[in-house]
């Protein structure tokens, strides 16, 4: 037995999970999906033993920052929704989401400079001010 999280975040090195998983799990994506998906330094996408695992490739500055990571005991690290839903929209631009009124606007703008980009403040602040739909 063994917990497939943990095992996707051990794959590749550094890794954590966020984007889909995340956001689906915190109830802002509705659609299912099983496919854990998890941040690193590359792009893949793997079966294993049954799971599939899609892998993201993001600026190592932003990968190697521990700012919104949980690690636990387990060898699992994971994204806080907050940065889940930062990582998501870097790396996707401004998609539908089904539902961010759990979403913590004062975090978000806290872990907003790690991904030093110009683009993204504009499309948070369109989310904040419900204009993506």
């Amino acid at each position: 037995d063994y917990d497939l999280q943990a095992l996707g975040c051990r794959i590749f090195i550094p890794s954590y999970i966020s984007l889909e998983t995340i956001l689906q799990e915190e109830g802002i994506i509705f659609q299912y999906d099983s496919t854990v998906t998890i941040v690193s330094y590359l792009s893949r996408e793997l079966n294993v033993d049954g799971q599939r695992f899609r892998y993201r490739k993001i600026k190592d500055e932003i990968l190697y920052s521990g700012d919104g990571i949980i690690n636990s005991d387990g060898g699992i690290s994971r994204a806080i929704k907050e940065r889940a839903f930062l990582d998501f929209i870097y790396l996707n631009g401004e998609p539908y989401l089904d539902s961010l009124n759990t979403m913590n606007w004062t975090i978000v703008n806290e872990l907003l400079p790690m991904y030093k980009s110009k683009i993204l403040p504009k499309r948070i602040e369109r989310y904040m001010n419900n204009e993506y739909k």
